[in-house]
């Protein structure tokens, strides 16, 4: 039988009359297949099988086989091929297998943006987190995460997947907060023991698969490639890479690099990510008007409960060398920069704060945040605008700062949004004062207690490059006063 994935038809064989055994031979894919790390030039493809065995990709530009590929399965039976020397601005469509024998084939599409030096296109992106925390699991009646329907139908041109993906320190029983969940079999990471990285394993993986075999997410996947970033629910809350200990009411359990390893090897088991560069934060070029950067908010930071100082570091110095390097350089009209926590936001508890923001307390990281702001104030980095979920609510701020006293105020934007399916929060109040230099904010929009998404244009109006953000609900619908249009004069 033919079936349509992306706009492709594709020859799928039945096996019928053949035994179960016969059928339990030939690897199958399973949770769908996915595209990311999309470029001008460049792509990866993804796939999961049932068993350790060989994945086939084919790469479609207008029916005709371009490109071919394969891979051994690696990680819990997952393979990605990357694709390179693509043509930009192109509509590709792929196909996967697994096996010698081309059977049991999905696939699907995505388009390259064009090369910062052609004709611009019109640009969507849609922004996500916060997957199946707090008990709000794949909801039974639904079939799942119906949200993620709703993304699809934006048609965009990329997700950014900003973080908490999976929250593997909770479950998904059957009964959950505010409805009934098709129950995961698996438990809390933090309910296992560290020192057993099998059990570790199982735990982790199990929330991968359980999220990945939404049937909406993978219809979301296969017309739409991802940048994947990570924050805190991939490991434990508010972990940090680098510590021994999580927290101080685990500081007595051994094992926790385990558990941040285990959570690491699953992040890129999961993530169609680059293999030239598997590391968490990266950069991408989409189009002449807009440039995407990734930050990782978890691998390098000092511990939350560290006393503010110059030497306190969320992002660690070549991270932010090269996030302060690549703005200054960029010569995108909108620099898009996706970060898993927020600037302005504070969330401090009695293990610090993991935010940017300190809420007044003698944590946080805000002389490293004051650092970027004073370096793209001094460097006059304009029409930058950053991506951020964490705090479960969504707001629209708008900064200004004069950090470095040259009478011209840095003004840059902050889009909030989230969550797609946890327990969703009321707004919280901002923190105006950075390490002691106040900050104008504006909150623009502000809206809590139900799951949100944001979607972000950039697109010209005559000559002139204009984004435009708006946070869409669980039903699709634009919310009211959310919708920002930015101007790059």
């Amino acid at each position: 039988m033919l079936r349509a994935a992306g706009g492709l038809a594709f020859a799928v064989l039945a096996l019928a009359g053949a035994s179960p055994a016969a059928r339990d031979a030939t690897p199958r894919i399973v949770d769908g297949v996915a595209s990311g790390d999309v470029s001008a030039r460049s792509a990866v493809v993804w796939a999961r099988a049932t068993r350790a065995t060989t994945m086939h990709a084919e790469l479609l530009s207008r029916g005709r086989v371009v490109a071919r590929g394969k891979a051994k399965t690696r990680i819990d039976a997952t393979a990605q091929v990357r694709f390179t020397r693509l043509r930009p601005a192109t509509r590709y469509t792929y196909r996967v297998w697994f096996g010698i024998r081309r059977r049991f084939v999905q696939g699907g599409s995505f388009r390259t943006p064009p090369s910062a030096a052609q004709r611009p296109r019109p640009l969507t992106l849609v922004l996500g987190a916060d997957v199946g925390g707090q008990t709000r699991c794949r909801n039974a009646a639904d079939g799942g995460y119906r949200i993620f329907e709703q993304l699809t139908r934006v048609h965009p041109d990329g997700l950014i997947a900003n973080g908490d993906f999976v929250y593997a320190d909770n479950v998904c029983p059957a009964a959950g907060a505010q409805w009934q969940n098709i129950p995961g079999d698996f438990a809390s990471d933090l309910d296992v023991d560290w020192n057993d990285v099998p059990v570790t394993r199982q735990a982790v993986f199990g929330h991968w698969r359980y999220n990945r075999a939404d049937p909406y997410l993978q219809a979301l996947l296969r017309t739409t490639p991802v940048y994947a970033q990570w924050d805190d629910h991939e490991v434990a809350n508010d972990f940090g890479g680098p510590w021994t200990y999580l927290n101080a009411s685990t500081q007595g359990r051994t094992g926790y690099p385990n558990l941040v390893a285990v959570g690491r090897e699953a992040f890129f088991a999961y993530w169609p990510i680059s293999t030239r560069s598997p590391r968490v934060y990266r950069s991408f070029r989409l189009g002449k008007d807009a440039a995407l950067f990734l930050l990782d908010d978890r691998s390098y930071r000092a511990r939350n409960d560290e006393p503010d100082s110059p030497q306190k570091s969320m992002l660690g110095r070549a991270q932010l060398r090269w996030l302060e390097n690549g703005l200054a350089r960029s010569t995108a009209t909108w620099k898009l920069v996706s970060t898993d926590v927020p600037l302005f936001i504070p969330t401090c508890n009695a293990s610090g704060c993991d935010s940017f923001a300190s809420g007044g307390t003698t944590t946080g990281f805000e002389r490293e945040l004051l650092s970027l702001l004073r370096f793209l104030d001094t460097h006059r980095v304009r029409n930058v605008v950053f991506l951020t979920t964490d705090v479960h609510f969504a707001e629209t701020l708008r900064a200004q700062v004069d950090v470095n006293g040259d009478g011209r105020p840095l003004v840059f934007h902050e889009l909030i949004d989230g969550p797609l399916s946890a327990i969703a929060l009321q707004v919280a109040t901002p923190d105006a004062d950075v390490a002691g230099v106040p900050v104008k904010l504006d909150s623009l929009y502000a809206e809590g207690g139900i799951f949100t998404f944001e979607v972000v244009r950039v697109a010209r109006l005559g000559s002139v490059p204009h984004l435009v953000a708006e946070v869409r609900g669980a039903d699709g619908a634009v919310r009211p006063g959310s919708t920002l249009d930015l101007s790059g004069r």
